[in-house]
């Protein structure tokens, strides 16, 4: 498969869905509320606002760490991205933050892999984060099986100085 670029920012794969038509995109839009509200989600239908790859979130989901001082909070949000064809890809955007009831800690906000990978936790906040962390783990792996089920996943085969990408399918296991 020859096409644009995908926007894929947090899943492993690109978890590619072809739309033939509106109803196709209702249908799949549906079915992935469906399978999100079994995992503890909470469907909503709200835009990203990009001006780029736009994208429409189907559900969410928090999970609050807390100990005396300092909370932590992990909030999901997957959604489906329209690409430069006919279709969408799955995708999810998440964001980690903290909170200390200290004059000196400043807030944090984690938006990507990037930096949750360099983050360097405060005191008190290690325990937290890791737990953060495991449930992130966790909750990745039960949105990608959702999305698995629901698109074909694909990875990238080669990619050319004018941004066409080449794709191939992901073998699954």
């Amino acid at each position: 498969m020859a096409s644009p670029n995908f926007y894929n920012k947090n899943t492993t794969n690109i978890f590619a869905v072809a739309i033939e038509n509106e109803f196709h995109y209702e249908d799949l839009k549906e079915n992935l509320q469906n399978f999100f509200k079994r995992i503890g989600f909470h469907c909503i239908d709200e835009s990203d606002n990009r001006r780029v790859f736009f994208g429409q979130y189907v559900a969410e989901k928090r999970v609050d760490f807390h100990n005396k001082e300092q909370s932590i909070s992990l909030h999901m949000k997957p959604i489906i991205r329209c690409g430069y064809y006919s279709g969408v890809n799955l995708d999810f955007d998440f964001i980690i933050s903290g909170q200390c009831d200290f004059t000196f800690f400043n807030d944090f906000v984690i938006e990507d892999y990037e930096d949750l990978a360099t983050y360097k936790p405060a005191r008190g906040f290690k325990t937290l984060l890791k737990k953060a962390k495991q449930a992130l783990a966790q909750e990745v792996k039960a949105i990608e099986q959702i999305f698995a089920n629901n698109s074909e996943a694909l990875r990238v085969s080669a990619k050319f100085s004018n941004g066409e990408t080449i794709y191939s399918r992901v073998n699954k296991t």
